[in-house]
């Protein structure tokens, strides 16, 4: 089985003092990513964390990472105004960035709204409504998934429509 987690970044300070891609997280923010880091180290024990290079994903993501013994953290600046498409991508290209001995180990993406739910939804059957009914999919909310690994293939080789939808879990819950 390939396992996914899609994670929106922690809660983020106001964006009247900084440019959006520059916005960190608050108090809130980075123990709700601590918190989801705790969950996804439990849950899910990812081997790469793919985010967006802005600076609250960064730091979500890095909470994942620290939790998560053995895990690599990959930025990627082409990720932050991304579609579901690009993400989709980004799970094929994992492949190398993983150990050759586990091409098909777990994966968490870290990124912003909407496009982490859209994405989430996309990935999974009858995930939108589940992820609908959370209103706006908050700040550091997980989304694990689960996939059939494709024929000859793995991460690779990932469809749209193809997993399904295991949990939905918010930071604190």
């Amino acid at each position: 089985m390939l396992r996914l987690a899609l994670v929106r970044h922690g809660t983020a300070v106001s964006g009247a003092a900084c440019a959006d891609y520059d916005r960190q997280l608050d108090e809130r923010g980075v123990q709700e990513a601590r918190d989801t880091a705790a969950f996804l180290a439990e849950a899910l024990q990812p081997r790469l964390v793919i985010a967006s290079a802005a600076r609250r994903t960064r730091r979500t993501a890095e909470a994942i990472r620290d939790a998560c013994p053995g895990s690599r953290l990959q930025l990627d600046g082409t990720l932050y105004q991304a579609s579901p498409e690009d993400w989709l991508e980004a799970i094929r290209l994992a492949p190398t960035q993983l150990d050759a001995a586990q091409p098909a180990a777990p994966l968490v993406l870290v990124g912003h709204q909407p496009v982490i739910s859209a994405t989430a939804a996309w990935l999974a059957t009858e995930a939108e409504p589940l992820i609908a009914e959370l209103g706006h999919f908050p700040p550091a909310t997980a989304a694990l998934l689960e996939f059939d690994p494709p024929e000859a293939g793995g991460w690779d080789r990932l469809e749209p429509g193809t997993g399904r939808l295991l949990q939905v879990r918010r930071a604190g819950r």
